[in-house]
C-alpha cells in the first residue's frame, strides 16, 4: 500500500542561500547580535561584519536563532 503523504521535496533547513532574499540590518543592528553570537568585543564583531558582510552575517544570525 503506498503512502498517502507525499514526502518532501527538500529539506527545509537545507535552502540554497541564492533562492532567499535576505534584507540584513544596519550595521549598528548587528554589532550586538554578532558580539553575541561570537562571544567578542564590540571591535572584533566590527571586522567581522566587514570580512563577511552584512548579508552573510544576518545568514548567520538568522540560522542561528530563528
Amino acid at each position: 500500500m503506498p503512502n498517502p503523504v507525499d514526502p518532501p521535496k527538500a529539506d527545509p533547513l537545507d535552502v540554497d542561500d541564492d533562492d532567499v532574499a535576505i534584507e540584513p540590518r544596519s550595521y549598528e543592528e548587528l554589532l550586538a547580535p554578532v558580539m553575541e553570537l561570537r562571544d567578542c568585543s564590540r571591535p572584533k564583531a566590527g571586522d567581522y561584519i566587514d570580512t563577511h558582510g552584512r548579508e552573510q552575517v544576518e545568514r548567520e544570525l538568522q540560522a542561528r536563532w530563528l
